[in-house]
């Protein structure tokens, strides 16, 4: 097994360390409202690179491989990228990409990844006419990277009662997992659960 296999299997083994000594803790408060977390692991390189300012160079080739490979001992879900709300950042359809995906039992949800929040309610739309699957979503901020300035451009959309407000229709259109990419904060999280609290009562 190659070194980023074994630390990926380690901070998981962490994460679950982490999770069930918080839920031992909790045994003892009768009545608390939590859920008991699951853990999952990323193989994508987000963040990684900032020269680039994007997630991965999403090409659906690959993730045709990783299908293939059929990941038998974990249930996985793929989420592509979109710059343009149609497309994956290769230049890609996600029908095509929902074809392979929709052959394989072991891709339990699909979604979009790093993706500016104006376009994610779209792509929920189109994401429900191509597959059965349990839909993700985790957009970005919105910012832009300027790589001439180096710096992020601002958004009119990362204020998170926006967020809150968006999380609330794309929860309404079908998502069952919403969180954030780039550039979103724990306050961008805090306004998301807000709203499956909100939902849960």
């Amino acid at each position: 097994m190659e070194e980023g296999e074994l630390l990926l299997e380690k901070s998981v083994k962490l994460a679950m360390e982490a999770r069930d000594s918080f839920w031992d803790s909790m045994k003892s408060i009768p009545g608390h409202n939590y859920n008991r977390a699951l853990v999952a692991a990323s193989i994508g390189s987000y963040g990684a690179y900032l020269l680039m300012a994007q997630s991965t160079d999403c090409r659906f080739l690959l993730m045709q491989a990783q299908i293939c490979l059929n990941l038998r001992l974990f249930p996985i879900n793929l989420k592509p990228s979109s710059v343009d709300g149609e497309n994956a950042p290769s230049g890609e359809s996600f029908k095509k990409c929902l074809h392979a995906i929709n052959k394989s039992d072991k891709v339990t949800a699909v979604g979009i990844n790093c993706t500016p929040p104006h376009f994610i309610e779209a792509l929920i739309c189109k994401l429900k006419e191509l597959t059965n699957k349990h839909i993700v979503v985790y957009p970005n901020s919105g910012e832009v990277w300027d790589g001439r300035a180096k710096k992020w451009l601002p958004s009119n959309c990362f204020v998170d009662d926006k967020f809150e407000s968006f999380s609330s229709r794309w929860r309404d259109l079908g998502a069952k997992f919403i969180g954030g990419c780039c550039r979103t904060t724990p306050s961008t999280i805090l306004a998301i659960s807000k709203v499956w609290k909100e939902s849960s009562h």
